[in-house]
């Protein structure tokens, strides 16, 4: 019983902090030991600063005990500590592709977090770049290697390489998915869109974005490669969740 109401109190937090609406309160207070709980689970979905988000807008009286809740704000701290340094990287890295004449698109990501209601709450993952076209991919390439950055291949035309504690990723096409029946039709919509491309702000840096559109493409095909794969569904725990029944999120 405990472990379903610090499901559905997870899941009402969640909608909170993604939303900026109230939480659902119907099951809260909440008791320390399911507080204990909620954190986990949040950390397990590493969406402990969007849960966190939805705490806030509880009533005081509902909020979880102070020692876990200092632990929580402690956690929130670095999460936005660790995306303004990503930010300050992504920054520095369009301007050395700018300098260099190759042209990058960011990715998902950080372009993605904009759109949240507090970006620097969302937990970040690597840095993914796409090109225009193959000539700039292979400049781009070219480039690391000059600057003796150790670059790793991977499957889908795409390479990885570690810079400044973070994950880069160069992908040569968008979307990211190998598909010849339909390749012709994704690079005339790349070819139509790649005019509505967008700057957005990094640590007082413009970084290029592919357009609304391209981005929308893009994170769906990301998603639908994800299903195909391995199916999509929440981190599992121990515990048996087919009693936890879920509205979205």
């Amino acid at each position: 019983m405990e472990q379903n109401v610090a499901y559905q109190s997870f899941f009402a937090l969640l909608q909170a902090g993604l939303w900026n609406r109230e939480p659902e309160c119907q099951y809260f207070p909440l008791t320390p030991e399911v507080w204990k709980q909620v954190y986990m689970i949040a950390r397990k979905q590493t969406v402990e600063g969007i849960v966190y988000e939805g705490i806030t807008r509880l009533p005081n009286h509902y909020f979880p005990p102070r020692d876990l809740l200092l632990k929580w704000v402690v956690m929130v701290d670095s999460i936005e500590e660790r995306n303004r340094r990503m930010n300050k990287v992504v920054g520095e890295l369009f301007e050395l592709f700018t300098k260099n004449h190759i042209t990058a698109f960011l990715m998902k990501g950080q372009g993605v977090a904009a759109c949240y209601e507090s970006p620097l709450l969302r937990v970040c993952g690597d840095i993914d770049w796409s090109f225009p076209d193959n000539d700039h991919f292979t400049r781009a390439f070219k480039l690391m290697k000059k600057m003796n950055i150790k670059i790793e291949r991977q499957a889908g035309f795409s390479e990885c390489y570690a810079w400044k504690g973070f994950i880069i990723e160069h992908h040569k096409s968008l979307p990211d998915i190998s598909n010849p029946f339909i390749s012709n039709y994704f690079r005339s919509i790349n070819k139509q869109e790649y005019d509505k491309s967008v700057y957005l702000d990094m640590a007082g840096q413009k970084v290029l974005l592919v357009s609304p559109l391209l981005t929308h493409l893009s994170v769906n095909t990301h998603i639908l490669k994800h299903l195909l794969a391995f199916g999509i569904s929440i981190r599992p725990n121990k515990a048996i969740l087919h009693s936890v029944s879920y509205n979205g999120a």
